[in-house]
């Protein structure tokens, strides 16, 4: 807890906390009292008696309607000040081949307490069911075997110790033929390529439309417009797209065939 503490490293937290939204509302009321509000962080840590649970709730609508619960930003604070000290020690207890917010291995954005929360889990599948082919995004686990009765055997394994060590509970189990293709986020997963589901064909598609008409009226610049692409391109990139791609971009999207090239 002390190094946690220090206000070096409270200042630390609250740079890496305020990066990309340094201009928002809520990190410029908090930068007015930095010092204040840094040691007001500091007494709650030392005493115990964190003020959390300050959400702010909103809906987005890509790829579906959720409602997504944001923590205030003196909490990302007190997020990014724990970790600063303590990524290390979690960082030893991570499976090889997870990838979310590691150095040198991906900028995914799973919130650091899931990855820790779940990795447990992880090693299960991996070192205790034995399967040789798995994959976890936040809660959702897709497993691959040849032998349904060893995936149907898995699930009743994972349940137990999902219930038991996390004290959480499993939605249904969906067994479904490699063969037909798998949908998991935004792709549609084949054993020999990778493809797009439609829904993010429509939502590329829908996504360009909306960057072209803000270009036009000028409501955004043709740099905004780049730097909106350039994510877009890139989670395509990823896919089996290139008749798809060359379909929509050519010729019509110079603007996307610039951020392409620049």
């Amino acid at each position: 807890m002390p190094l946690i503490t220090e206000p070096d490293n409270l200042r630390l937290a609250f740079w890496k906390a305020s990066k990309g939204k340094r201009y928002t509302q809520e990190v410029l009321d908090f930068q007015k009292n930095l010092e204040p509000n840094l040691l007001a962080l500091r007494e709650q840590l030392s005493s115990g008696l964190v003020d959390v649970g300050k959400y702010r709730y909103f809906k987005i609508f890509e790829p579906k309607e959720r409602q997504i619960c944001a923590s205030a930003f003196s909490e990302q604070v007190l997020h990014h000040a724990m970790m600063n000290v303590c990524h290390e020690h979690f960082e030893r207890h991570q499976v090889f081949d997870s990838y979310a917010s590691r150095k040198g291995k991906g900028v995914h954005a799973a919130l650091e307490r899931a990855k820790q929360f779940l990795s447990g889990l992880d090693h299960f599948i991996k070192e205790n069911l034995r399967i040789g082919t798995s994959v976890r995004y936040m809660d959702d686990v897709v497993l691959w075997h040849d032998d349904k009765k060893v995936l149907k055997n898995a699930f009743l394994r994972i349940t137990e110790f999902v219930e038991t060590n996390l004290q959480c509970s499993l939605k249904p189990e969906i067994l479904t033929n490699c063969k037909r293709g798998l949908t998991f986020l935004g792709y549609r997963i084949y054993p020999d390529l990778v493809a797009l589901s439609q829904q993010s064909k429509q939502r590329f598609i829908r996504k360009l439309r909306v960057l072209e008409a803000n270009y036009d009226s000028g409501e955004w610049s043709e740099t905004v417009c780049q730097r909106r692409a350039l994510p877009l391109l890139a989670f395509i990139g990823h896919a089996n797209t290139r008749n798809f791609r060359e379909s929509i971009l050519l010729p019509e999207w110079p603007i996307i065939e610039r951020a392409t090239t620049a």
